[in-house]
């Protein structure tokens, strides 16, 4: 680690025993390792400059992140391959994404508003508000199921 690195915004998956974070430090990227911190890898390294959250699709696997000044949200699988745009049209401000039941929820704080993306299908269909913002928020979803 140098001291150019910045890691922050974690995730995990338990099944895989991987820790996945955000290095938002001068070269942004997407890093994995084992849970207890060995065996650091690289997984993107390119075309990411202010990432805004992470999160782990604990079904499938793949990584999501949201990133600010892309105004995207893309996905690799766990191992960093198969990289993919999620969303990028009217995306001015992405942040805090949350995937369940084949959902996707992001909260935007310039459109001021929570949206969800259906991924049924390989694909977007049926994104809509699901809620207004006063002002930049993190949000939290709770599945009766868990």
């Amino acid at each position: 680690q140098s001291k150019e690195d910045k890691p922050s915004l974690l995730a995990v998956n338990p099944r895989l025993k991987y820790l996945y974070w955000i290095d938002q430090g001068q070269n942004a990227k997407l890093e994995r390792s084992n849970l207890d911190g060995t065996n650091r890898t690289i997984l993107i390294n390119s075309d990411i400059l202010t990432p805004s959250d992470i999160f782990i699709d604990q079904e499938t696997g793949d990584v999501y992140w949201s990133d600010n000044t892309r105004d995207k949200i893309e996905k690799c699988d766990w191992n960093g391959q198969n990289r993919k745009v999620v969303k990028a049209d009217q995306l001015p401000n992405p942040q805090s994404i949350f995937i369940n039941d084949k959902n996707l929820y992001y909260a935007d704080s310039r459109l001021r508003g929570v949206y969800s993306l259906n991924l049924s299908f390989g694909g977007i269909v049926n994104e809509r508000p699901k809620s207004q913002l006063s002002s930049k928020r993190n949000f939290l979803i709770l599945d009766r199921k868990l």
